[in-house]
């Protein structure tokens, strides 16, 4: 994850009860091991992919950092941002569908 990762999933999550998508209480549970879940291990992906990420995909720099670090890692990257997921169609997962097990 991007050093920033804390920071991001922080407001994941607050925008998800703002969006009645997960109450607060369930929001308050995911903090503590969505975080432990990393432990320390944080990266930082190279400038160029995210600039390239970002103009090829016509998303911030800010969310390029996440896909970039999803597409190395090979892994999906669970979003609130519906205009993100879809620019990432395939890398991308909606937290709703996620949190309801129906992401394919």
């Amino acid at each position: 994850m991007p050093s920033l990762r804390r920071s991001e999933f922080l407001n994941v999550l607050a925008l998800s009860v703002r969006g009645r998508v997960v109450t607060y209480q369930e929001a308050l549970t995911a903090w503590k091991p969505g975080i432990a879940i990393f432990g320390h291990q944080e990266l930082e992906p190279d400038g160029e992919d995210i600039l390239a990420v970002a103009i090829r995909l016509g998303i911030s720099a800010y969310d390029a950092h996440f896909v970039v670090l999803a597409e190395q890692l090979g892994c999906s990257l669970v979003t609130g941002d519906r205009k993100l997921a879809n620019a990432c169609e395939g890398r991308c997962i909606l937290i709703e569908d996620f949190s309801r097990g129906t992401a394919q």
